[in-house]
């Protein structure tokens, strides 16, 4: 036996103590005062082989053993492995009736006509009629507290001291009829039950034969035989059951009796009696009874059902057994099921939820829950163990969410039916789309400090404030709101709504106006927000469809599945009160430790250790997306899943404490299993390949068991801790090994034995050592042999080469100076060129030269063009000659075209007196266009520029979107250019700066991709469908860059135009034609004012007509 100290696997197992290790041998049994149905429950089935489990049996060593009509069954959690007639030949038989494992280390298998066998040290002996048996068919096994083993038989009843069989012979009945039961009561007596009226027999203690029973017991053997019979392991009375009655037995009395009242069964049961039962007492003293009504469970003079309804797989429970971790074993017809102590409650449809997807909790008053479902709202009331539905109609729907005001009333979010607001659970008020708010499909709600409350819907978010006026913001009313889905809210320490989105990243409402700050193109890892945390020491944590930000002091530091997150999927993440956070996910939940979590983000480490809580652990589905949990005044975690709603008791986790056992099932070089072996094992050198086969023994969950193994004497250290149950060598050299595997369970707890086998691996002749010597002498001698003809041939080809080496050098010299001129010519040729072709022209194509470049390539980007063109360039050159002409253009270019360089662009085209300019980035662009206004101010500016006698002004349209840069023409002439609708409608925006007076005009799309739009002064101007497109166009006027005079007042009235173009697109002509005669009152320069003046008028006299959008159609280059 190797004891060994806890191995390492981080954060693993910080949270036990040392005093794991000298635990009990048996596991808490399973809670009797929580209903069955709370229970984890596994079934099992393995290619349709596993049907009729008629006995279960733990081991020693900790193998489940199954006995079925097919086969002997072994079972280590993971697999089973098959004993029959034709996988053993010491073990002819076809059917397994009845197991046990005695005090001995034996195990017992009772066959239906093979008569019993003992499995000991790997190797099965028969006992059959020749050596003292009744029967061949064994039915009952039973092994008294001196350790004689008791036989039932379909032709009486049997002894086995260890040596020889004793056949009791006394009454005809006892000696030919089938054996119900055997049991011993607390006098030493033995208790026989047949198949046959007034079946029961004794055995007096000190007695040589069975008497007839006789007592209060009698007059109900008259009508029945007894079904089963145990003695009660908490007292010293007996538990017996009839069809329909269960019975205590004491001194020979009927102490009580209970009725089987199927009437507490929690679904409809169509059955009065029970046919087949057995007793089987679990160490918390529960009795659990099998046979064909299903399972029931009786403690503290109640009963429990569970059957097919409830999830058994079959009503037919042929036995019942609990293992050492405290687990209890049901045979049944179709196959084996497990039932073990959950580390939850859950709260489904069977304990009187509406339906099972539960989408939020709120803890109304403390200690009393309302839980939303998609199919209505429950009252759960733990301390008495009650749940209701409450009845309203309205709330007969599907709810989103709750939430608990200052003033103690409950906002419920339904999707269909509005707001509902509750006061003492009843609705004392609706608000819906008939009250104005946007949407009835409600999501969430938020009560921000100044008492307004926040709604979002499907469809956009709501602001309902202090005097109960609506305020609705969606993507047509509120530019900077990107995505109408609103999935969660937050309001932060300076008063900041924080507003979640589906698909369009984070907006933040500030100062009346909502404007999009965070997305994935602006550093957070994905644009669908779930939830926001506040963690409490500055970090606002935001979990996305691509992992968790966390924002703090203007840094964003993202997290994933790379840092240790279970998936990038993260829905919510709960704080409990010793410092773990806990997220949910699609996946399950788990917890990571805030020093964890802390050395990742500070950069000391790359991941951190996580716990999951999953299936495998007891959730009957996992977390919902868009469920809201709650942490109860308790600090226990309500979670809303798609299986119920789950109570965490996080400070109480219950955990599997017992030390599993770690076992090698099977090796090549090994005939038997064993878990230890005391003989070193010798391995023939033919022998190139050694296979290990191994388990670690615990079942309540074996999926999350952990193995290392180390093989002495090759590996250095223990593997990682893994799932692994198989390992090969191979090519071992010859020497002495020790192969050595350990295991953990579920939660973590090791085995306090390690598994070993030694072996010892014997040379091939060629690894011995007189071969090697042999060898070692014949190699010297040829290396001599070798060593002479090498030299001699040395000394000749060195000669060679070096007169090779002469010629070579020079050969090379010339190479070099070559080499060197083609250089310098190919520079002054890309120098050459790089005035008509721009390197970051060259860079998009991926380009290092021009020389690189082919006829067709290209690359597709995303890019902002800029086009900018020089206003009454026709009246300015009227009076120039062709030179004056070029003198001034090129003068002109000259001063504005540093300002592209500048801001990382660069000039694609000069059109005679326009420019076109790509940029990377829309800040970029419209910054150009701003400073080359700015330049064209400067009077220093206008003298610089040649042959004019009037101010210099442009016009500049912007416009972003996906292009083509490449290469057109044929082999012998070709250019570079680029291709895109973008172009062209950058272009026509240019020439609409002369219709609309403005010096910069853009698009939405530009404006939509400008990182920071608060940081210039820009007004939008109109809604336009331009000449040869289909689609409207939404334009923008940059107020920068104009004469301070005319700037200041755009922007003084920038507000109030603004409003009268939406009043004008709403179609109320009368109230716009106001706002914009008083734009030009203080602006008589704006022509825009002067447009939307005139359209007014127009449309006051014509009418809008029914198909009016609010978009201008121009017809117009």
């Amino acid at each position: 036996m190797i004891k060994y100290l806890l191995f390492s696997l981080s954060g693993f197992l910080a949270c036990f103590d040392l005093f794991f290790l000298q635990i009990s041998l048996f596991a808490r049994p399973l809670n009797p005062e929580i209903p069955i149905s709370q229970y984890l429950h596994k079934s099992y089935s393995h290619k349709n082989r596993i049907k009729s489990v008629l006995d279960i049996v733990q081991d020693d060593t900790g193998f489940l053993w199954l006995a079925t009509y097919r086969d002997l069954i072994r079972f280590d959690g993971e697999e089973f492995l098959y004993y029959n007639r034709s996988t053993r030949d010491d073990f002819p038989a076809s059917a397994a009736r009845s197991l046990l494992s005695d005090s001995q280390g034996n195990l017992w298998v009772g066959t239906n006509d093979n008569g019993l066998f003992r499995f000991r040290d790997n190797i099965f002996t028969q006992f059959d009629i020749r050596d003292g048996l009744p029967g061949a068919s064994v039915r009952e096994l039973f092994e008294d507290r001196d350790g004689i083993l008791w036989i039932g038989t379909t032709a009486g009843v049997a002894s086995f001291d260890g040596t020889a069989f004793r056949r009791f012979t006394g009454p005809e009945s006892l000696e030919t009829k089938l054996v119900n039961f055997i049991c011993q009561d607390a006098e030493g007596s033995i208790w026989v039950g047949t198949n046959q009226k007034n079946g029961v027999y004794v055995l007096k203690k000190g007695s040589d034969e069975f008497i007839p029973y006789q007592g209060e017991l009698s007059s109900l053997t008259a009508e029945a035989p007894l079904e089963y019979m145990i003695k009660d392991n908490n007292g010293k009375g007996l538990w017996a059951i009839t069809s329909d009655t269960l019975i205590l037995i004491k001194e020979n009395r009927i102490k009580k009796n209970f009725k089987l009242s199927f009437e507490q069964s929690r679904r409809e049961h169509n059955r009065q009696k029970v046919a087949n039962s057995k007793i089987f007492q679990d160490r918390n003293g529960a009795l659990w009874l099998t046979g064909d009504s299903g399972l029931i469970r009786f403690y503290n003079g109640s009963f429990d059902f569970f059957n097919h309804a409830d999830g058994l797989n079959d009503n037919i429970v042929f036995s019942a057994y609990q293992d050492k971790e405290g687990s209890l074993w049901l045979g049944t017809q179709p196959g084996l099921e497990r039932l073990s102590e959950p580390k939850f409650t859950i709260y489904t449809q069977d304990e009187g939820l509406f339906d099972d997807t539960v989408n939020a909790v709120l803890e109304e008053k403390n200690g009393e829950f309302l839980v939303a479902t998609n199919q209505g709202l429950n009252l759960v009331l733990p301390r008495s163990k009650k749940t209701e539905k409450l009845t309203d109609p309205l709330l007969r729907t599907r709810i989103r969410h709750l939430y608990k005001d200052r003033s103690g009333r409950v906002w419920v979010s339904t999707y269909g039916h509005g707001i509902l607001i509750m006061e003492n659970r009843k609705i004392v008020q609706q608000l819906s789309m008939k009250n104005g708010l946007v949407s009835d499909k409600v999501r969430l709600v938020l009560e921000d400090r100044t008492g307004n409350f926040w709604i979002g819907t499907q469809s956009g978010l709501s602001m309902l404030d202090r005097t109960g006026r609506l305020t609705n913001y969606t993507t047509d009313t509120a530019p900077g709101l990107i995505n109408d889905c609103i999935l969660c809210l937050h309001e932060d320490a300076a008063g900041k709504i924080w507003i979640g989105t589906d698909g369009g990243g984070v907006h933040i409402y500030e100062n009346g106006e909502i404007q999009q700050r965070h997305a994935k193109d602006d550093g957070i890892p994905g644009n669908v927000v779930f939830r926001f945390y506040d963690d409490g020491e500055g970090g606002l944590w935001v979990m996305t469809n691509g992992g968790i930000s966390i924002l703090k002091d203007r840094t964003i530091h993202n997290l994933t599945s790379e840092n240790g997150l279970l998936t990038d999927n993260v829905f919510e993440v709960l704080l409990d009160r010793k410092n773990k956070l806990w997220m949910t996910t699609t996946f399950g939940l788990f917890y990571v430790t805030r020093h964890d979590l802390n050395q990742v983000i500070n950069g000391r480490k790359k991941s951190f250790p996580i716990t999951l809580f999953d299936n495998n652990s007891g959730l009957k589905k996992n977390p919902a997306s868009n469920a809201w949990s709650e942490q109860d005044s308790e600090g226990n975690f309500w979670i809303g899943t798609y299986g119920g709603a789950v109570v965490i008791n996080p400070e109480n986790i219950p955990i599997n404490t017992i030390s599993p056992k770690t076992i090698i099932l099977s090796s090549n070089i090994v005939s038997r299993n064993s878990g230890k072996t005391e003989k070193k094992i010798t391995v023939p050198a033919d022998i190139s390949r050694l296979n290990f086969h191994f388990a670690v023994l615990s079942f309540i969950s074996p999926k999350k068991n952990l193995l290392q193994y180390k093989l002495d004497g090759f590996d250095q250290d223990w593997s990682v801790p893994g799932k692994q149950r198989d390992v090969s060598y191979t090519n071992l050299p010859p020497g002495n090994y020790v192969f050595r595997v350990k295991g953990m369970n579920n939660d973590g707890i090791p085995s306090q034995e390690e598994a070993m086998l030694a072996f010892y691996k014997t040379p091939h002749y060629y690894e011995r050592l007189w071969f090697r010597l042999a060898a070692a002498l014949s190699l010297l001698l040829l290396l001599i042999l070798e060593g002479v003809k090498v030299h001699r041939n040395r000394i000749k080809k060195l000669n060679h080469t070096l007169a090779q080496q002469k010629i070579q050098i020079e050969l090379e010299r010339k190479a070099t100076r070559a080499e060197r001129l083609a250089k310098e010519q190919e520079k002054e040729l890309s120098e050459s060129y790089s005035r008509f072709v721009p390197h970051d022209f060259l860079n998009f194509l991926g380009k290092k030269s021009l020389l690189e470049v082919g006829l067709g390539d290209q690359v597709e980007r995303t890019m902002t063009v800029l086009f900018a063109d020089i206003r009454n360039f026709t009246a300015i050159s009227e009076g120039l000659t062709p030179k004056e002409t070029f003198d001034f253009i090129n003068s002109f270019l000259g001063q504005i075209a540093p300002a592209v360089q500048h801001s990382e662009g660069f000039i694609d085209k000069y059109i005679g007196d326009a420019v076109m300019a790509l940029f990377a980035s829309a800040q970029q662009a419209l910054h150009t266009a701003v400073q080359m206004n700015k330049i064209l101010l400067d009077p220093q500016t206008q003298q610089c520029i040649k042959n004019h006698d009037q101010e210099i002004r442009i016009g500049i349209g912007i416009n972003t979107g996906s292009l083509m840069l490449g290469t057109v023409g044929s082999e012998h002439r070709m250019d570079g250019t680029v291709i895109s609708d973008a172009v062209n409608l950058a272009s026509r925006i240019e020439q609409l700066t002369k219709y609309y007076g403005a010096d910069i005009l853009f698009t939405e799309k530009t404006y939509r991709r400008l990182s920071n739009a608060r940081r210039w002064n820009i007004r939008e101007v109109d809604r336009v469908m331009v000449k040869g497109k289909t689609q409207p166009v939404t334009l923008y006027e940059a107020l920068d860059g104009l004469p301070e005079d005319i700037r200041s007042v755009k922007i003084a009235s920038k507000k109030a135009f603004e409003e009268g173009v939406h009043l004008y697109r709403s179609g109320r002509m009368d109230m716009a034609r106001k706002i914009f005669q008083d734009c030009l009152l203080h602006c008589p320069t704006d022509e825009a004012a002067k447009i939307y003046l005139c359209r007014c008028e127009h449309y006051l006299e014509s009418g809008i007509g029914e198909d009016w959008d609010g978009v201008s159609r121009l017809d117009f280059k």
